[in-house]
């Protein structure tokens, strides 16, 4: 009796297909566990910012999810702006990064109350760094993470095909391109930030990009902190350009 060939390469080949499968099953498992360590890690430091700051015993809600909590986490980071100044900065800073990186809400939030703490120009520029560098350690992570995980969350929410061919044809101008998805909201931002690496985007022309892009929603947040803090601060600040 001949051996059925067929039968044996049918079944070598799904155990290699099973075997492929379970590779990239336990390769997902430790990126995921990594990324959970790295969460952990940034945590940790941004902890450790706040230790910059002399100890308190007020009590305010962080991260900050209303336009009162903003007031009073202003009101707590407003009595060190003259003396620790640039711990503030490292605090605000470390944290909107933070917030930013792993899609935690309360960022609006932190651009309002850069408006609250700094002169206009510096709000402006912490609220561009914080959001560029925040969304660009986002893309960084999905690129870790992996395609099919990625693929699989952001297909819910975007057309990814019909994303690659709009950024193919606009190949030659994504920096102008970042802006205005930044602007605009045909897209959320998160997804921006985890499926940007899915469709091609240079990493340079989307932090770039991003940085100026969110410039100008930052504006009316900033002016919403300034006015914020014209009301309640007893020493409110010069006029804010």
């Amino acid at each position: 009796e001949k051996p059925d060939l067929y039968s044996k390469n049918n079944s070598s080949a799904e155990e290699k297909e099973s075997s492929k499968s379970s590779n990239q099953e336990s390769s997902s498992l430790v990126r995921l566990g990594v990324v959970i360590v790295a969460f952990v890690a940034f945590a940790i430091v941004v902890k450790w910012t706040w230790k910059l700051l002399p100890s308190t015993e007020e009590e305010f809600r962080f991260p900050p999810r209303s336009l009162k909590d903003a007031q009073q986490l202003g009101a707590f980071f407003h009595k060190y702006t003259g003396s620790h100044y640039w711990q503030v900065v490292v605090v605000y800073v470390s944290t909107y990064v933070f917030l930013q990186t792993f899609a935690i809400p309360g960022s609006i939030f932190l651009s309002i109350l850069a408006g609250y703490l700094f002169y206009f120009p510096m709000a402006l520029f912490l609220v561009c760094l914080s959001a560029a560098v925040g969304a660009t350690c986002a893309n960084r992570i999905a690129c870790y993470v992996g395609k099919r995980v990625i693929e699989s969350y952001a297909s819910k929410r975007v057309n990814l095909e019909e994303w690659r061919r709009t950024v193919k044809a606009q190949s030659d101008n994504l920096f102008n391109y970042m802006i205005f998805l930044r602007i605009t909201p045909l897209i959320p931002n998160f997804v921006i930030n985890i499926a940007a690496p899915m469709v091609h985007f240079p990493t340079d022309t989307f932090m770039v990009g991003t940085f100026f892009g969110v410039a100008l929603p930052s504006i009316f947040f900033i002016n919403a902190g300034y006015t914020l803090q014209q009301l309640t601060a007893q020493d409110a600040k010069p006029p804010l350009w």
